[in-house]
């Protein structure tokens, strides 16, 4: 264990079977002979059942995924008369969905080690979609006039929140480890060499001894505030709807110059549910965001803030919506198309004759649903008031320490006390905490849950284009094109209460710059680095004083109380380190950076356990066994305000859905088309493009209470600076290059190669097809995961900071393994654990992009009955076998981040990729008789 080799990939052959059943019908009826009245109806509907892979030979599968999807249109069409048609849909689809899980029981888990843990869970989507549009065409314009209906009701039954979690996780232990600590169980107290990798150290130590630390207590309630049975499925109805209403004109000002303008009006009620299991925060927490953030700037923290409490909402309540009900998105749209007609001159020579350049440029204004993100997110997630996610304290020596965590005795049971689920020993504490009252959630709890920011806008985005197109000789078109978009009020997932970066009002300084100063001493004599515990003593007793921590040090001293009278130097939790403080004041950066740096306590890039020590776990003391936490307001006397300034003592997270995003793309495009003829067709597409943003979307992806969400970087670490996220999109590619073609193979009657051939010999050689889809990118950018460190945030580790960029694409490793760096270890050596405040260095690598061919080849036969044929088609799916690496592979929203390139890895590994883009090379072969 710990010698960099691997102890948890075990790797088999796995039988996954995926039945997909489609029907699709179609009927076209005309009313009346003369065509005016016309219907239609179109009909699909789905069946499939996917059960995964297993977790071991012969077990049943992880999860099996069913989708019986259905849906329909029917249109009418009526010719009112020459000039005005008008045309109904209503559409009706109902996506069914569900997740066959692999337990209905209580979990402990051991991070690397464990299976995956699915819970069963099912939606029904019925979406019922009415639209009318009415067309009136009146001289030199043409009218449009029409709206859109949607209802959804959207019944949910999941399991995801209905029981309870222990982790066997070192990451919320005092120390976050073992190994490299000079705590219990690292291996260098009985002379053994440390190893190699932490981690890969850690986690099987704990696991074999059976601790869980952290013990995640999942509680349901019913409207009443009656806390449900453990393993009661929580069952929603969700009702969303929209209405629009739009008008446009389509004015051809002249024969070469059209102009189309118009409006559109949209409704979208924020989603409710029906049946009034809906809670709202007492007070707007987005708004309530700003304010906190304006006071941290003035000294104040979470102290001054009032406890949040919970009232049923919705309209089954006559209570409030999750969000405001906006009704002025109001959408303008306006197009020109153009061509100049020049009659002679060098014009005449660049644009042509007549209409064969065409001119055109548009602006639109888009609005966006965003109901739908948040009912996903609750499935597993539910907000305060009728669901609560409740944890035990973390990081706290003498309580989550490896002498006093629970053992387990039995995979399914969760343990309420340590160390083996014994609560008749008062010496063993609680760490299964009871469930807090329903509507009104107390303080001291240390929630990691799910909020609801009613402070939400309509997303929308502005879209605008210019594009220039120009026929030329031999049936070839050239297009040029610039397309924007900017979008703006996007949802991003933020901390309504993040752990506070406070300004001392005094000295100016904040504590990001505090805690960073701090934080670059211990970056320069890591834990590591210390043989024995008695060195970093040395250390701290010997270098820790003001002057090393420089000008920022003054902000502890404005921040937290003086001493007290009859002390006479401050200590860290008791001095159990045994330092030999400083005299008076001066001991007060000793005890700071012990706490934050202490190899029992915590280790650098896990600075939010010192805060938490400071600010929550009374860490801070004198030697009379005295008490400090920080000062309301910098200067204070007394031992402080107690506990809960910078960290909010009613939920150290809270993570929620917020419009701040902003989204800016820019794309020159370039296609060259060829219209049939010759025997040969064919478009060829370029893109050059550049897509920024603070997080691209991740509403379709789970949340994970521990880890990062799809790909690192999807959750803002840093709320109060959003933009330190900014950089390019996850989906950014800078070029793409894409063809397709169809061409008539010279061969057979009246063709280059046997013109002349007839009967049989054409019916074998002539008449085929060679159709082709080719496509490339350039590479798709990452960010490298933190690992197991928290900076800044109390539940999100966040991203690296890149120090010096790598070498890029795929390169074998001297172990076998295809890596995105050149050089694993070197790479490696290129990223480092961000400083408090920092947000990392977001999609700075790219790795491989897409590349693809698929070609086909077809023949049809006519029949000698009318309209009768039979047609034979080989298709080739990624015909030369590419093999394209994914970056992303690997992502995952379990205990912990799989991804690619994490600083939880082994520097070897380090990059080294677990998934492809490309699919293996396939054919198939079709013969289809028409009639």
């Amino acid at each position: 264990m710990g010698d960099g080799l691997n102890y948890s990939g075990f790797r088999f052959r796995a039988p996954i079977r995926f039945d997909n059943n489609a029907f699709i019908a179609r009927l076209d009826y005309h009313i009346t002979a003369d065509g005016k009245h016309t219907l239609f109806w179109r009909g699909a509907l789905q069946n499939v059942f996917n059960p995964q892979d297993p977790f071991l030979p012969g077990s049943a599968p992880e999860q099996t995924m069913t989708d019986h999807s259905k849906g329909f249109v029917v249109g009418y069409t009526t010719v009112l008369s020459p000039s005005a048609v008008n045309a109904f849909h209503w559409g009706f689809t109902r996506q069914s969905v569900g997740i066959l899980g692999n337990t209905s029981q209580d979990w402990n888990v051991f991070y690397g080690l464990d299976q995956p843990v699915f819970y069963n869970h099912n939606a029904q989507t019925p979406v019922q979609n009415f639209l009318d549009d009415f067309s009136w065409t009146r001289g030199k314009h043409s009218l449009q006039f029409g709206g859109n209906i949607g209802i959804v009701r959207d019944p949910r039954l999941s399991l995801q929140h209905s029981f309870s979690e222990g982790k066997g996780a070192t990451n919320w232990m005092s120390p976050t480890g073992f190994a490299n600590t000079g705590g219990y169980l690292d291996p260098a107290n009985i002379g053994l060499p440390e190893p190699a990798s932490a981690f890969q150290y850690d986690y099987p130590v704990l696991g074999l001894l059976g601790m869980v630390s952290d013990i995640v207590a999942n509680y349901n309630y019913d409207r009443q505030g009656n806390v449900l049975a453990a393993s009661t499925p929580v069952k929603r109805n969700y009702g969303l709807e929209w209405y629009e209403f739009y008008g446009q004109d389509s004015w051809r000002v002249k024969p070469n110059l059209t102009v189309t303008y118009g409006l559109r009006w949209s409704l979208f009620p924020p989603p409710w549910e029906v049946n009034g299991f809906q809670a709202s925060p007492d007070v707007n927490l987005g708004t309530q965001f700003d304010q906190i953030v304006k006071s941290m700037k003035q000294g104040m923290g979470y102290d001054a803030l009032p406890l949040v409490s919970f009232v049923l909402g919705g309209p089954a309540n006559h209570g409030p919506g999750w969000y405001n009900f906006q009704k002025s998105n109001i959408s303008p749209r306006i197009s020109v198309a153009y061509s100049p007609r020049p009659h002679g001159g060098w014009l005449r020579n660049i644009f042509g004759e007549g209409d064969k350049t065409v001119i055109r440029g548009g602006f639109s204004k888009v609005y966006d649903r965003a109901g739908m993100q948040l009912l996903n997110t609750f499935d597993a997630n539910p907000p305060g008031g009728l669901g609560a996610t409740i944890q035990n304290a973390c990081c706290t020596f003498g309580y989550d320490d490896a002498a006093h965590v629970p053992r387990i005795t039995d995979i399914n049971k969760i343990p309420t006390c340590g160390p083996v689920d014994n609560c008749v020993n008062p010496a063993n504490q609680v760490f299964f905490q009871p469930p807090p009252p329903a509507l009104h959630p107390l303080p001291n709890n240390q929630a990691i849950t799910w909020g609801i920011d009613q402070s939400m806008k309509t997303p929308y985005a502005y879209a605008f284009d210019f594009s220039v197109g120009r026929e030329l000789p031999n049936r070839l078109s050239l297009q040029l094109s610039y397309v924007g978009r900017l979008g703006r009020n996007l949802l991003t997932q933020r901390d309504l209460r993040q752990p506070l970066d406070i300004v001392d009002p005094k000295s100016g300084v904040d504590y990001y710059a505090a805690a960073t100063a701090l934080a670059k001493v211990a970056h320069a004599h890591p834990n590591s680095s210390f043989p024995t515990f008695q060195d970093y003593v040395n250390f701290v007793n010997s270098s820790i004083n003001d002057a090393a921590i420089g000008p920022t040090a003054v902000y502890w001293h404005d921040m937290l109380p003086p001493l007290q009278a009859g002390a006479s130097a401050y200590e860290s939790f008791g001095n159990f380190a045994g330092l030999s403080p400083a005299p008076g004041n001066q001991s007060l950066i000793q005890a700071i950076y012990d706490l934050y740096y202490d190899p029992f306590l915590s280790y650098v890039g896990n600075e939010v356990v010192g805060i938490g020590d400071v600010d929550l776990y009374s860490g801070l003391g004198d030697n009379t066994g005295k008490a400090y936490t920080f000062c309301a307001q910098p200067g204070c006397t007394g031992f402080g305000a107690g506990p809960g300034d910078y960290l909010n003592n009613q939920a150290t997270s809270m993570f929620a859905w917020s419009s701040i995003g902003k989204s800016n793309y820019n794309a020159l495009q370039a296609s060259l088309r060829k219209q049939f003829g010759s025997g040969l067709q064919f478009d060829l597409n370029y893109t050059y493009s550049k897509s920024i943003d603070i997080t691209s979307s991740a509403a379709r992806l789970g949340w994970a209470s521990c880890c990062n969400v799809g790909s690192p970087g999807t959750r803002l670490a840093n709320a109060f600076d959003p933009n330190g996220r900014r950089g390019v999109s996850d989906f950014d590619t800078t070029h793409q290059i894409n063809a397709n073609w169809i061409a008539e193979l010279p061969f057979g009657k009246g063709k280059r190669f046997a013109g002349n051939a007839a009967g049989v010999s054409n019916a074998l050689i002539g008449g085929w097809q060679l159709s082709g889809l080719a496509r490339w990118t350039s590479g798709f950018p990452f960010s490298v995961d933190n690992g197991n460190y928290w900076p800044t945030n109390w539940d999100e580790q966040g991203i690296a900071q890149m120090i010096t960029s790598p070498r890029t694409g795929h390169f074998r490793q001297p172990n076998g393994s295809i890596s995105v760096f050149a050089n694993s270890t070197a790479a490696f050596a290129d990223f480092q654990h961000p400083f408090p405040g920092q947000s990392g260095s977001r999609n700075v690598v790219r790795g491989d992009g897409d590349a693809g061919l698929d070609m086909g080849l077809s023949k049809r036969w006519m029949m000698p009955f009318e309209g009768q044929s039979l047609q034979f088609r080989w298709e080739v799916f990624n015909v030369p076998n590419l093999h394209r690496f994914n970056v992303a592979s690997g992502l995952q929203t379990g205990s912990a981040c799989a991804c690619i390139a994490s600083l939880q890895q082994l520097p070897q590994s380090f990059g080294a990729y677990t998934g492809l883009l490309t699919q293996p090379r396939v054919m198939q072969f079709a013969l289809r008789y028409e009639f």
